[in-house]
């Protein structure tokens, strides 16, 4: 099996009639496996590259699951969040390389880990993305649910070793926010991660 194929496991197994999902889920699932055929023609406009889709696979793995019956045990991607990260990280514009897409919207039931997916995504958006002066952005209505996520991805820090969390991603954990001190070739990225609430977006 190829890593584009694993990948894209799910959405094969989603269209193949293997896992009942609701419409807008399989018609996201065609969508992307279309797109994958399509990238073969010179004309089309976009790629799909597996490594980022990997790469934060193998980011996620470092942490470990605070709560319930996974408590301690390593975040391992579930199939349909591999597919679905793979499709944010991994489509770029063959022009440009530029990532394909800007806007993803992910939703799932109550319980599945919402807040603690999202902020293994944001840490991995701030220190391990590649952006130069990364500002990342839990944001909600109230400042009580856009704390949610980042107080997460901040216990996810306080519960991993120094040497990762500072030493390799070039982390400080405060009380407010999460900020990227990474010094590589002689330049430093500098970078945050912090909530916003309703209230923010109208200065």
């Amino acid at each position: 099996m190829t890593e584009v194929t694993r990948l894209y496991s799910y959405a094969y197994e989603v269209c193949e009639g293997k896992i009942d999902v609701c419409h807008e889920v399989k018609l996201a699932c065609q969508r992307s496996i279309s797109d994958l055929k399509a990238s073969e023609d010179p004309d089309f406009p976009y790629y799909f590259d597996p490594k980022d889709g990997i790469k934060f696979e193998r980011f996620a793995a470092r942490f470990r699951h605070l709560e319930g019956e996974l408590a301690g045990e390593p975040f391992i991607l579930m199939p349909w969040q591999l597919w679905a990260f793979a499709q944010i990280l991994g489509w770029r514009h063959k022009s440009t390389g530029h990532r394909r897409f800007k806007t993803a919207h992910i939703e799932v039931p109550r319980g599945n880990g919402k807040s603690f997916m999202a902020s293994v995504y944001a840490i991995y958006a701030l220190s391990c993305d590649g952006v130069q002066g990364p500002q990342v952005y839990s944001a909600a209505t109230s400042q009580r649910q856009a704390r949610i996520v980042f107080d997460v991805a901040r216990d996810l820090c306080a519960n991993e070793p120094k040497k990762f969390i500072q030493g390799f991603l070039g982390l400080e954990i405060r009380a407010h926010d999460i900020q990227l001190r990474k010094r590589k070739d002689g330049f430093l990225n500098r970078g945050i991660f912090s909530s916003l609430s309703g209230w923010a977006f109208c200065g």
